[in-house]
Parts: C-alpha cells; structure tokens; sequence
C-alpha cells in the first residue's frame, strides 16, 4: 500500500520535472495557467531526493525514476545546492576583481528603522575590499552620504553602480511596463585590464508577503495573479537586457535582485543566450539563501559573469535584520 502511494507520488515529480524542463524554453507570455511554476521546482528536487532515499532503503528498482530526473537535470541540482570546496587563499589573485550586490531597502532594517549608512554598508563593503557594488532600493538617499573618494557612482537611480575603478559611461534600460522604473542601469568600468560593462538590475516586485501565513491568508488565486503578473513583466525586462547586452563593445557581468530563482525564464535566457555564467554554480557552497523567506532557502540575487571569466570565491553574508536580502560577494578573473 505505501510502496503504490510513493510510486503514485513518483510519477507526478517525474511529470512535473518534464513539464519544468520543457517550459524553462518558454516564455511566460505564452504558459497560461503554468505561469510560476519555476518557483515550485527546488521543492521538486527536494521531493526527488526523499523519493531516491525511499526506494534505496527498499531496494526496489523505481529508484531510477527520480535519479534519471536528477541525473538530467544535473545543472538544476547545481543551481540549488553547491558543493564546491573552499579555495586556498594563496592563489595569485593580481588581476581579479571583488564583486558585490546587494538589496538594501532603502536603507531600512527589518524593523523599518533606519540605520548608519556608512558605519554599516560602507563600512563593512570597504573592510572587504569591493572593487564593484550594486544596491537595489537605495533611492530614499541621496548620494551626497557616500564617500565618494572610494566609489564613483554611476547614476542616480534605485539600482545605483559603485567602483573603485574609472567609470567611463554609465546609463540605464528603461522598462515601461515596469513600476520600478530605472532600475536595469549599466556603467563601463575600466578594470586593472581592461573595460568591462556591469549591469544592475532589480526585476519587478511581486508585492505579495514573504511571510506563509499572510500569502495563505491572500489566497492561491489572489496569489497566482500576481505571479503571473510578475513573470510576464521580467519576461520584458529581461527581452530588453538581452537586447542591451548584445549590442555591448565590452564584456559584460550581470548582478542584481531578480526577484525569482535560477529556475525563472529570465534567469535561464541570460545563462543561454548571453553566454554567461552563475557565480554560485562556480565558486558557492550550501544553499547560498539570499533571501530571509521563511522555512525554505531562497536565492534571488545573483552574480552572472562571462563563461570565460574564472571564479575565485562567492559567498553570502548572513546579515540578520539589514536588509531582507543579504549581501552577495565574489571574486572572479576575467
């Protein structure tokens, strides 16, 4: 009897991961009613590996349903779940570059106050020796609070580019469909070798509580209208990055809030058809949770990098009461 309800359960995660895999090539303007269902794809992988474990333990066959899923959805797995080891910290690291992003808030803890921009952010940012920063929502302050003598910013905006290094040019994608207006900006820095364009974005919000019990209390179809709202605005500034990036003299890094996971659509056509590369993939370990989402790891803010660029490190600060979000850092070599 349990053994026919695991396998009845098996079926339905192996349905499901061939309807994920099938859909990651299309955009959420044509799924319909499947709008969102990239969200639900880490508790697939989840569910795969209790399943695995289940038929392991009876030494039963059916084990090959779940593992043949993971086994081809291996790049999924790597998405979720890192297992690099930790780099030596004697490797020559003269021409690498220290990456960081992070959603700030607008400068708000979770308690809604306020706290010392420089002592904190600034602070803590120059202790580790950023070479390149992108902050989401930091428009509640104007930018005379920063120490200019160790960035140079790139426009006034919500997603704001700092660097150490030269800013030559900088601007922003507009994105009319879009609430957070101004918020996929760009700056060419001149690095220790080269130029280099650095993107900073902030997809659109879905406005909707991190919290279960208020996004139960909402409702499923209250819920889903908002994602697929969402999904179809980042399919738009998404289409746009791309278009952008294409057109760039320079190689380009990607970092920012996608407000989604590395399963989304946006997520997948910036890795395919930009020729780039996920940090945490690379250089991370564990879950790499950038987002205080209740019960359940969550990683929305990334670092995307030329193929070719190599990966030192990538780690996330567990800042507790910053930010929501928290401060995502590595170090690559172009």
């Amino acid at each position: 009897m349990i053994k026919g309800v695991v396998f009845f359960l098996n079926i339905i995660a192996v349905l499901g991961s061939i309807m994920y895999y099938l859909l990651s090539y299309i955009p959420p303007s044509q799924q319909s009613i499947f709008n969102g269902h990239s969200l639900f794809f880490p508790l697939l992988l989840v569910l795969h590996l209790i399943l695995s474990c289940f038929w392991l333990i009876k030494l039963d066959k059916r084990i090959l349903l779940s593992l043949i899923i993971l086994l081809l959805g291996h790049k999924e797995v790597n998405c979720f779940v890192a297992f690099n080891s930790k780099r030596a910290n004697n490797i020559e690291k003269v021409n690498t570059i220290k990456l960081a992003t992070f959603n700030v808030l607008n400068f708000k803890n979770q308690n809604r106050k306020r706290f010392n921009v420089k002592d904190n952010v600034f602070g803590l940012l120059d202790s580790l020796e950023i070479n390149v920063l992108g902050l989401q929502e930091g428009s509640y302050f104007k930018q005379s609070v920063f120490p200019q003598s160790n960035f140079n910013t790139s426009i006034k905006s919500q997603s704001w580019i700092y660097s150490s290094y030269k800013i030559i040019n900088f601007g922003h994608l507009e994105v009319l469909s879009s609430t957070n207006r101004k918020d996929i900006s760009y700056a060419d820095v001149f690095t220790k070798k080269d130029t280099v364009r650095i993107y900073n974005l902030h997809f659109q919000s879905y406005k909707f509580s991190k919290d279960p019990k208020v996004l139960k209390k909402k409702g499923f179809l209250n819920n889903g209208k908002k994602i697929r709202k969402g999904f179809r605005i980042h399919e738009k500034e998404v289409n746009n990055l791309v278009k952008h990036i294409k057109r760039s003299p320079y190689p380009c890094i990607v970092l920012g809030d996608f407000n989604n996971n590395a399963y989304s659509y946006e997520y997948n056509k910036l890795i395919r058809e930009c020729n780039l590369k996920d940090t945490f993939v690379e250089g991370g370990s564990g879950f790499g949770a950038t987002f205080d989402f209740s019960y359940f790891p969550t990683r929305i803010d990334f670092i995307l990098v030329p193929k070719t660029a190599k990966v030192h490190s990538h780690k996330v600060l567990k800042l507790e009461e910053w930010s929501d979000h928290y401060p995502v850092i590595s170090e690559i070599e172009l």
